[in-house]
């Protein structure tokens, strides 16, 4: 079957070279070879991740279609839908008259099958690691004839990654839990896309010995009691706009006992650039190397906290004097720490401790 499908694209690209027409064969990550008679004019995406690969390759006005799940970027939202992720309308995509579908693995076999006997050409690609992400992107660009951007933004996408790793290679690793949902919760073990970021961010999985994305029990997730806990944002896997599993893991009170969560180190990420394999994977692990040192926002929720423990010992005080410590010690010090780790929120505080204890004295 495969040398058959390999002698058939064989024979087509003969065929279109004897004709003057340039034509390309891709074989996508599912081992199906397709040959491509022509540069796209019409391309419709299945879902997210191939989305945002294609605007990335200047591609915006030849896109035709993408799913309902497509957000990013803005442009997407005014592309016409053919349905969800799992749930394509085989009709609305016929309407299009696409010249080329990218498809995905999450995609089913049936719907892909179905497009191609109605004479549709697919590509189907399962970035499931950072190297196939990068593989992928340069797939597309073949099939769309550009090439030269994808290797320029696979270029660029690898040299971010190296710096980062750079920064990191040095630092002690703490235990990062990435958490999609929380009922049941379901994290990111070993073998996962999620695990192989936290690894490029300077970090240890700390569900590295459960396989796949995994449910785990209250009592079981409670024994991983990781150092950092990272969910995505909304209610789960990027679904509504507040920080519901951020606030569950804050108030819960079987939650309360975790090292994460006693050190205020829940942090929440942006769910498309965790979960899908696309150009932002980089930003991806960018946040989540930032997470495992303390910004400029936690100091300043610490001298807020600080602020408020000195005005209750100076009852007599100026309020101005207090804040303009605060201010004194942001100016003189933080400079100084900001291009430091500080990996641990005990570690932040003593440095603000020892300055607001002085500050105590200013009235």
């Amino acid at each position: 079957m495969r040398i058959t499908a390999l002698l058939t694209a064989f024979l087509l690209l003969v065929l279109f070279a004897a004709s003057g027409v340039s034509a390309v064969s891709i074989t996508d990550d599912l081992g199906v070879t397709v040959v491509i008679d022509k540069t796209p004019e019409r391309i419709v995406s299945l879902s997210p991740a191939n989305t945002e690969i294609l605007f990335a390759l200047g591609l915006d006005e030849k896109i035709v279609g993408v799913t309902e799940y497509c957000t990013y970027p803005d442009a997407a939202l005014s592309k016409e839908k053919i349905g969800g992720f799992s749930t394509v309308n085989i009709e609305k995509v016929s309407v299009l008259n696409p010249d080329l579908i990218v498809a995905a693995d999450g995609n089913s076999e049936e719907t892909v099958a179905h497009l191609r006997e109605l004479g549709f050409t697919v590509i189907t690609i399962n970035a499931d690691t950072i190297d196939t992400t990068l593989s992928d992107i340069l797939l597309v660009g073949k099939a769309t004839g550009t090439y030269t951007e994808a290797e320029n933004l696979v270029s660029s996408m690898r040299t971010e990654l190296a710096e980062i790793a750079e920064k990191t290679s040095a630092e002690e690793k703490p235990t990062i839990l990435h958490c999609m949902w929380t009922d049941p919760l379901w994290v990111s073990g070993s073998g996962t896309f999620q695990d192989e970021m936290i690894s490029a961010a300077g970090g240890l999985n700390a569900a590295a010995n459960e396989e796949g994305w995994v449910a785990l029990t209250m009592e079981k997730f409670l024994t991983i009691n990781p150092d950092i806990i990272v969910v995505d944002s909304g209610d789960g896997m990027g679904v509504g706009t507040d920080d519901a599993l951020k606030n569950f893991f804050l108030e819960d009170p079987r939650m309360q006992s975790l090292t994460a969560v006693e050190n205020k180190q829940v942090y929440v990420v942006n769910a498309d650039i965790i979960d899908r394999g696309g150009p932002r994977i980089v930003d991806g692990v960018d946040a989540l190397e930032g997470r495992m040192s303390y910004t400029m926002d936690d100091a300043a929720a610490l001298l807020t906290e600080k602020t408020a423990e000195v005005m209750a010992l100076c009852t007599e005080c100026a309020v101005e004097k207090v804040l303009a410590e605060a201010n004194v010690y942001l100016r003189n010090h933080w400079e100084g720490l900001r291009g430091e780790k500080i990996s641990s929120f005990a570690a932040l505080e003593a440095l603000l401790q020892k300055e607001f204890s002085q500050g105590a004295m200013v009235c």
